[in-house]
């Protein structure tokens, strides 16, 4: 299909599927708190439109990657009072380790990353 897409001209950038695991309420919610932040950040609607290629939610962490054409990175959440809100942002890509520094127990850190490798 995706080479029938490319054919049409529709734009087949690899984060046209996204590899989802988790809640599917809790992906929507991140999935809204993450393109909010994105449009506090840099205000321009490149910025605002960046893709999310997957979101992983753990209990109350979630784990955001992102990427264009030019750049790529993720982003930590963490769920407090029902809602989401960042706590680690990026270029490039996090590990369990790092993410433990921003308070995310090990079990969950683990959890997050296993869909990295």
């Amino acid at each position: 299909m995706r080479q029938e897409q490319a054919s049409a001209g529709w734009d087949c950038r690899i984060m046209d599927v996204p590899y989802d695991h988790g809640p599917a309420v809790a992906i929507a919610q991140v999935r809204a708190a993450e393109r909010s932040a994105w449009k506090a950040q840099c205000g321009t609607a490149r910025c605002a439109e960046m893709p999310f290629r997957a979101v992983t939610v753990v209990g109350r962490y979630a784990l955001v990657d992102w990427a264009d054409e030019n750049t790529g990175g993720q982003s930590l959440l963490r769920e407090d009072a029902g809602r989401w809100h960042r706590i680690a942002h990026g270029g490039g890509a996090m590990d369990a380790a790092y993410a433990q520094t921003f308070g995310v127990p090990r079990a969950i850190a683990v959890k997050l990353f296993v869909h990295e490798q």
